[in-house]
């Protein structure tokens, strides 16, 4: 399995090998052997290395919560454009708190918020935190509860949206090795972008803005969902391999001054 590598895999694998025989004593070839026969038993790489990069920002991942992916480094971008100074900021189930980090690392001093109710994920984020030093307030709450009506400038989400009957299609190694709650909200697979629909707009201050991931096919459903919920300037943008893959809503009103 190792052998099938590519380069920069091979070089990120090989890293990892030696770290772990600096601080364990073992040799290089022993690590190597027990980390290959998790590649070979189909564990993805990135838990195997036990971090990974998202946009620059090395983070630990582990079976805790799902592996960040490029897809959703897209989705940061689109919130980058669009946010100011002092803006806050909610990213809903943070997993691995990557969203939250980059964000907070990358944006214009903004207050930002992750949540999650899976308190393992949300001990992977804490330790994300510390390790890259952004400032980040972590939660332990489902969706928006607690969230106090009209407080937040920004939310953003790549909730579950895997429908039940798309599950067992899934590549084996993310059915096997990445926590199903993070993929599968229910049977449609709508009822995670259906609940940050409908919690973001008691949430968000007037003007304010949703970003969220969707799957491929749910762009016109949950289009038609936000309008009818009353938020504006509803648009679905495309990833770079021209699939739907980006909700983006805003709350009608005007937005407040910038701190």
């Amino acid at each position: 399995m190792s052998a099938e590598m590519r380069p920069a895999e091979r070089r990120w694998f090989d890293e990892a090998v030696a770290r772990r025989a600096a601080s364990s004593g073992a040799s290089a070839a022993v690590i190597a052997r027990r980390l290959e026969a998790r590649l070979a038993a189909g564990e993805p790489l990135q838990y195997v290395l036990g971090t990974w990069s998202f946009r620059g920002h090395e983070l630990r991942v582990d079976h805790r919560a799902l592996i960040p992916r490029y897809e959703t480094e897209q989705l940061v971008e689109h919130v980058l454009a669009a946010v100011r100074t002092g803006m806050r900021v909610l990213d809903v189930g943070t997993g691995s708190g990557a969203i939250a980090i980059s964000l907070a690392l990358e944006g214009p001093r903004l207050e930002v918020t992750g949540s999650d109710v899976d308190p393992r994920a949300l001990a992977l984020a804490r330790e994300n935190v510390r390790a890259t030093g952004a400032l980040v307030t972590l939660v332990r709450r489902s969706w928006f509860e607690g969230a106090e009506p009209e407080s937040l400038d920004v939310v953003v989400a790549n909730p579950p949206y895997v429908a039940a009957s798309e599950w067992e299609r899934l590549d084996p190694a993310v059915r096997v090795f990445e926590p199903r709650v993070a993929l599968v909200p229910g049977p449609s697979g709508l009822e995670g972008p259906m609940a940050v629909i409908g919690g973001a707009r008691v949430a968000l201050r007037p003007g304010g803005w949703l970003f969220m991931e969707i799957g491929e096919t749910q762009g016109e459903r949950l289009v038609a969902e936000a309008s009818a919920q009353g938020y504006g300037d509803v648009t679905v943008e495309r990833d770079l391999a021209g699939r739907p893959r980006v909700l983006v809503a805003r709350w009608p009103g005007a937005t407040r001054a910038a701190s």
